[in-house]
């Protein structure tokens, strides 16, 4: 019996607790985009095409273009394929506006990573934004 009760105080000792993954998230921990960047509210422009940065939970990383097609970037430098990408759409004309989707769970630290591998893309801040579901955004005017 001692062993039990002892048991369901150690459960409930470690509920009331937290104890877990503390890992801090997007959405609880780092949901404000680098200085510069736009917000959801700020819109995209009428008939700008738009590239959809995707970053899932697991921390990997989509780059989808204005077609849907996917394409994943897996690797040791993915940070170096994100500046890539992001810099060859430095000469379109009209700009390309760049969206930061990020998974609510996603970690910080890998949000971080993907941020600054943007923004020395050259791109940004400029012509990115961060937010989920660009395309219920209102039409803006870009910078």
């Amino acid at each position: 019996m001692l062993n039990k009760s002892m048991g369901v105080l150690l459960l409930g000792c470690a509920m009331l607790s937290g104890c877990g993954d503390k890992t801090p998230t997007y959405d609880a921990a780092c949901p404000v985009p680098l200085s510069g960047w736009r917000l959801p509210k700020d819109g995209i422009g009428h008939l700008v095409p738009v590239l959809l940065v995707r970053l899932r939970s697991d921390g990997e990383v989509f780059l989808e273009n204005h077609t849907g097609r996917l394409t994943p970037y897996e690797g040791h430098h993915i940070e170096d394929d994100i500046s890539k990408s992001l810099a060859e759409t430095l000469d379109d004309d009209p700009p390309t506006h760049i969206v930061l989707d990020i998974a609510a769970t996603t970690p910080c630290k890998r949000v971080e990573q993907v941020r600054l591998a943007m923004q020395q893309s050259g791109a940004c801040p400029m012509h990115c934004s961060e937010g989920r579901d660009w395309e219920t955004w209102p039409f803006g005017k870009l910078p």
